[in-house]
């Protein structure tokens, strides 16, 4: 499936009934897998969330879980180009959950340095700030130097889990 398939199919069920995104999503993620659809899902679906920053994807919800799939497999990088272009809350607490399941303290910087970068980029949803202050917080700095204190306190953002999982 070409990504602009993966597109339309995106745009198509939000457009059809925004009330019922999250479920419709979720039957699009089943036909997905089972047709086989890979990777090549990825930039669209976080394009998606780009676009369309109000629509809910669910807690985190089956776009979410399907491309998490690639987790190690170029999903980190995908999303990390997402927030460079536009960051939004939905992809910030995407990078949440790969900051919160990274053992690598190097890793773990690299992700925690790209969400303090998204927090002074031009184009971020008031939300998305918020949700960035409030994450960056609990890694343990204060907004004047969150770069050099997140990592006193990493045990309160939750545990290091090497993986990702269902909590922020």
């Amino acid at each position: 499936m070409t990504t602009r398939e993966i597109t339309e199919q995106l745009e198509r069920i939000a457009s059809i009934d925004i009330d019922n995104f999250e479920l419709n999503s979720s039957e699009l993620v089943d036909r997905w897998t089972s047709g086989g659809v890979g990777f090549e899902a990825v930039e669209p679906i976080l394009l998606f969330m780009e676009n369309h920053p109000d629509v809910y994807v669910g807690p985190p919800g089956a776009l979410v879980h399907f491309s998490e799939k690639f987790h190690r497999h170029g999903y980190e990088e995908k999303l990390l180009e997402s927030l460079s272009r536009r960051p939004v809350s939905h992809t910030i607490w995407m990078l949440n959950r790969l900051v919160n399941g990274t053992n690598e303290p190097a890793t773990r910087q690299r992700y925690v340095d790209a969400m303090i970068r998204a927090r002074s980029h031009r184009l971020i949803t008031p939300d998305a700030l918020d949700d960035i202050n409030s994450f960056l917080k609990r890694l343990g700095g204060g907004e004047a130097d969150q770069e050099n204190t997140w990592e006193r306190g990493s045990a309160s953002a939750g545990s290091d889990r090497g993986n990702i999982t269902d909590q922020d």
